[in-house]
């Protein structure tokens, strides 16, 4: 999928693709809506990095209000409702208005590997019982959200990032590779 932005051409089907079946998945969820479509997305992305060492679709996700959202999201999604792909279902949520993507056709899943197929299905399992205020106030507390600046792009690598406190187990290990980092050290400065 072709979609130009600005003087750009962006081509990343796998995130149309991704929508498609995320709204396909989700579609009983009551919960579902934008900002949670954005959560999923940014946490199959986010997560298949960290564990994986390569984002699903790769696109940009940029810090905005509610957290991390794909910068191409978009300009994709009207692509993919263009082509009667996709739907936008204003529904009644508490007395707000939720605005669910619904998937027209199937998604073609072959352009994704089988753990990634099944990565998605763990998201968006673990994220069924949440809403979109819950998943946005989650995806707050993910360290590349919280140093990112208002639209700026959050690199992958921050998912990489713990500010979890060291455990002793941790504190006593670092500390036994002192002798060995000195070492190394004084082999390539030369001893001082």
């Amino acid at each position: 999928m072709r979609i130009k932005i600005g003087d750009m051409m962006f081509n990343n089907a796998k995130l149309g693709e991704l929508i498609l079946y995320v709204s396909q998945l989700c579609e009983k969820d009551r919960k579902f809506g934008a900002t949670k479509l954005n959560k999923i997305l940014f946490y199959c992305d986010f997560l298949s990095y960290l564990n994986y060492g390569k984002a699903i679709t790769e696109d940009e996700y940029q810090a905005i209000e509610k957290g991390p959202a794909p910068k191409h999201l978009i300009p994709i999604r009207e692509k993919l409702i263009e082509e009667e792909a996709l739907a936008i279902k204003n529904a009644n949520y508490y007395g707000f208005v939720q605005n669910r993507t619904v998937a027209l056709r199937d998604p073609d899943l072959s352009l994704f590997t089988p753990q990634e197929i099944d990565l998605v299905n763990r998201i968006v399992h673990e994220l069924c019982d949440h809403d979109g205020r819950s998943v946005s106030k989650l995806s707050h507390m993910f360290s590349g959200y919280m140093v990112a600046s208002e639209n700026e792009i959050i690199p992958y690598e921050t998912a990489l990032l713990d500010f979890d406190s060291p455990t002793e187990e941790m504190i006593k290990y670092g500390r036994s590779l002192e002798n060995f980092a000195k070492s190394c050290l004084n082999k390539e400065y030369g001893d001082s």
